[in-house]
């Protein structure tokens, strides 16, 4: 890892902090680094939409500020070579913006933009931006925009503070108040502004910026791909498990879920939960096995919906925050056996993307598995 030139590494037993700061999102998660140099994940990831896009729209609401919406709508729809090429520019700018930098900033206007005010308004822009709440700060010479420090320094404000923020709620957990490091990368941990006000914040913790901090995504990737097994635990950002069907009870189960089965009423759509949101899981290793058998005596096959859930310990996959991943079958080769012989037996196993399900039929020994997208 490379900080200025030079290179960073990590001893067993350090924990840090990756703050992922790109275009739209901010993703942080926490890590140990093991005796073997393998990583643990000691936090779910989290975080929010503060990345650098919303600067740009800090940006957009700067300009429409000044020529109103109407106008600024009007130029995105009939000008919008034009309308990219100003915030191509604007991206440029916004990595010299600096804490320690006073100087005036200057970005072109397009003369269609500038049209497309006059055509509407009737006005001259430069008059009219004299007008406004920028007068003082904001001036308009040829199509050259003149922009004091101030204000562009203010685009930056939101994205901050919300990513300051978070980062001080995730300290109240001991465990993130152990990191001895910031690690970060994303395009937009290559603002000075971004830097220096995680740097300010958090005075007793090193930040770390790697040289090419938006490639080194790209780079851990990569890795990544080369080396799954280099994360041996993770944090579960969801619940996980999958429905199933139980004897019904009045006294626990709603009356919604009620179907009937060979041997009386079952309550149908249960979760039953393998591992929970926020539990810390060994990648790689297959969960304790749930044994199933069909509801029917005519079942030849048993079926299994995997879900996620936002939720710690949800009753139904139906309950708010369940989604369904996937679904796997398993024939049961043998029907000549009774019901209760015939039994399957479910495990999940994590990897750093997927989740790899298999279903066993207990009798035979018959295996089918099925890949399901890990959400985290």
């Amino acid at each position: 890892m490379i900080e200025g030139g030079g290179m960073v590494s990590f001893k067993p037993g350090s924990v840090y902090m990756v703050l992922d700061a790109g275009g739209g999102t901010i993703d942080i998660t926490v890590h140990e680094v093991l005796s073997d140099g393998k990583l643990k994940e000691l936090h779910k990831a989290s975080g929010g939409a503060w990345g650098g896009t919303q600067v740009d729209e800090a940006y957009t609401q700067f300009l429409i500020s000044l020529v109103g919406n109407p106008v600024f709508r009007r130029f995105q729809v009939e000008n919008i070579e034009d309308y990219l090429e100003m915030f191509r520019e604007f991206e440029i700018k916004k990595r010299e913006i600096a804490p320690d930098n006073d100087n005036k900033v200057t970005i072109r206007l397009p003369s269609s933009l500038k049209e497309i005010f006059e055509d509407e308004s009737g006005e001259d822009l430069r008059k009219a931006i004299m007008q406004t709440k920028y007068s003082k700060e904001v001036s308009l010479t040829g199509d050259k925009l003149r922009i004091n420090a101030s204000v562009m320094k203010s685009l930056f404000s939101n994205a901050i503070q919300s990513t300051v923020s978070h980062v001080k709620e995730l300290m109240k957990d001991k465990v993130v108040r152990s990191i001895s490091s910031i690690l970060m990368v994303g395009g937009f941990s290559e603002s000075k502004m971004l830097q220096h006000a995680i740097r300010t914040s958090f005075p007793n913790i090193k930040v770390i910026i790697p040289h090419e901090a938006g490639l080194v995504i790209l780079k851990g990737a990569v890795v990544f791909g080369h080396s799954p097994s280099s994360v041996s635990y993770r944090v579960c950002k969801y619940t996980y498990g999958v429905d199933k069907s139980v004897p019904f009870d009045s006294e626990k189960h709603d009356i919604r879920k009620r179907i009937e089965g060979d041997n009386g009423p079952l309550c149908n759509d249960l979760f039953d939960k393998y591992v929970e949101i926020g539990e810390s899981v060994a990648l790689h290793v297959a969960t304790t096995e749930h044994g199933y058998i069909p509801t029917r005596e005519s079942q030849n096959s048993v079926g299994f919906t995997i879900y996620a859930s936002t939720q710690k310990s949800p009753m139904y996959v139906t309950d708010d925050g369940c989604v369904q991943l996937g679904y796997v079958i398993v024939n049961i080769l043998d029907k000549s056996v009774p019901r209760d012989q015939r039994s399957v037996c479910f495990s999940m196993t994590f990897g750093g993307t997927e989740i790899e399900v298999t279903a066993r039929e207990k009798r035979t020994g018959n295996v089918t598995k099925a890949i399901v997208n890990f959400l985290g």
